[in-house]
Formats: structure tokens, sequence, C-alpha cells
């Protein structure tokens, strides 16, 4: 009967082991090596596949065709079986090791390009966290995300805390504000709440520099001491309302405030501050 089969080879029996037949669904039998001794769950190790004959021609069938996602669940239902099944943990967890790539280069399996790249998926990732850090900052979910067009951005997403108002800076000895009433820009942060943005909107400070800023494409806008914009928040009742924020008063550090004359925006740098609820912390 055994000549009926047709032999696939995983590995070599081991010394002293005792290989044992488990019979699957369909026909195909699995040749495990157990250790001497008491047999343990977990402890087999598969060495070979006995294919019966009407899935000998399955064996090396036409170049298959899976997009990533596709292959990742593939792997992920192999290695349940190698490790819930067969016993084989060893087996499993080399399995696991593979990158999606590795695995279909083993398994003859052609990688399928989709539209869903890694980066489409870090950014669904990345608006779930930034949906979630709007609640938290705002006591209510995100009405709508708005997709704004920037040259080098930088980032896919962020969370919107408000419109920018007001900034209060020094530079050298000089004390200024730039005021941003109904320019259209956003003070936004990213979705882990560590890094401040200005987005959209018209930023240009070409006319409101310090008289000493260097003729360069980015140019220092000072200490950034205190920080204004509007928003609705559930403590205020959801009422409209300007909120100021002064860095350093819990004892961090001040960031600064950069200006690129190419892109006409405006970068935060630096400072200790992070945003939680119910807004900027020191």
């Amino acid at each position: 009967m055994a000549s009926e089969f047709t032999h696939e080879d995983i590995a070599t029996v081991p010394h002293g082991f005792k290989v044992r037949t488990k019979t699957l669904r369909g026909g195909t039998n699995l040749r495990i090596a157990f250790p001497p001794g008491h047999r343990q769950k977990g402890s087999g190790k598969l060495v070979s596949i006995l294919h019966p004959p009407e899935r000998v021609e399955r064996m090396n069938p036409p170049q298959k065709s899976k997009t990533v996602e596709q292959l990742e669940k593939t792997q992920a239902k192999a290695v349940r079986f190698l490790r819930d099944v067969v016993g084989d943990s060893d087996k499993a967890d080399e399995i696991e090791a593979l990158s999606p790539e590795e695995y279909a280069e083993r398994k003859k399996i052609a990688v399928k390009q989709n539209r869903k790249s890694p980066r489409r998926r870090r950014n669904q990732d990345d608006t779930a966290a930034a949906s979630a850090l709007y609640k938290e900052f705002h006591g209510k979910r995100p009405s709508e995300i708005v997709n704004v067009q920037e040259s080098d951005i930088g980032r896919d997403t962020y969370t919107a805390l408000g419109d920018l108002w007001e900034m209060k800076l020094v530079c050298g000895a000089e004390n200024y504000t730039l005021k941003f009433h109904d320019c259209g820009a956003k003070l936004c942060s990213s979705a882990d709440g560590k890094q401040l943005y200005v987005v959209g909107g018209d930023t240009d400070c070409e006319g409101v520099l310090p008289k000493d800023s260097p003729d360069k494409d980015f140019v220092s806008l000072g200490v950034l001491q205190k920080i204004s914009y509007v928003t609705r928040k559930r403590f205020d009742k959801f009422q409209e309302s300007a909120y100021e924020h002064k860095f350093g008063e819990e004892g961090g550090e001040l960031p600064w405030a950069f200006y690129a004359r190419t892109q006409k925006r405006i970068f935060i740098v630096d400072g200790s501050y992070r945003i939680e609820a119910p807004g900027i912390i020191d």
C-alpha cells in the first residue's frame, strides 16, 4: 500500500525516535517521529507526508498567485496546523519566522501586487490612532476625515486639535505675536501625540519675520512661548472656544518654531510637550 503513496520528505528521523503515522481526512498520511519514553504533547516532529494517488497531481501545481494579505492568512493557517494538529512546534516556529515573501518562495507561490500596500495598512492604523486621540482630546469622535494636499507634508495622518489662532514667540530680545485669525491653518498633532504640526491654510510669514532673519530657505522664528487655537471640547459643552497653552509652565522644555520659505510652512521643533486629554501637557 505504501507504494501507492507519493512521499514528501520534510526532515530526517532523529536517532532513537519512533515514527507513527497519522491519517488525515482525504487520505493524506503524516509521518511523525517521537522521542523515546512517554509521549508528550508537542514532542513530535513531522518527518514526511504521504500523499494518496488522487492528490499526486497537486504536488507540483501550476504556480499560483496570491497577494501579501492572502499569503499571511495561508501562512498563519499552516502554522496553526503544524502546532495544533501535527504537534510539531519547531516546524511551526520555523514557518512563522518566515516573511510572507519567503513563505511564498518556499511554496512556489507568486506574489501578486495589489492596491492595499503596506504603506496603506500603516495609513489605516494611523487613521485609527488619530481618531482615538481626537476623541480623547475633544471628548467626541471626529465627524469627518479631510485630505490635505501639500508637497513634502511628511506624514499621511494627523489629529486635528483646532484652528490655529496665535503664536507668541521670543527671538533674541524681541517678543512678537504671529496671528493666524481665519487663515484656514490647523493646529494638529501626530497620531501618537508627540509632535505638533501646522497644516494647511495661509501661513506666509514673510511680512512678519524678525528684522535680522537670515536670507535662507529655513529661518528660525524663535522660541515658542505660547500657542492658542480655537475648537470645541466637551468640558465647555462643545461651544466654540479659544484655548491657550503656555509651554514650559510645568517645568518642561520650550519648543522652537521654524519657517520654511519655499513651502511657506511653519514647523514646531523640540520641546517636552505631549498631547493628552484635555489639552497640551508639558
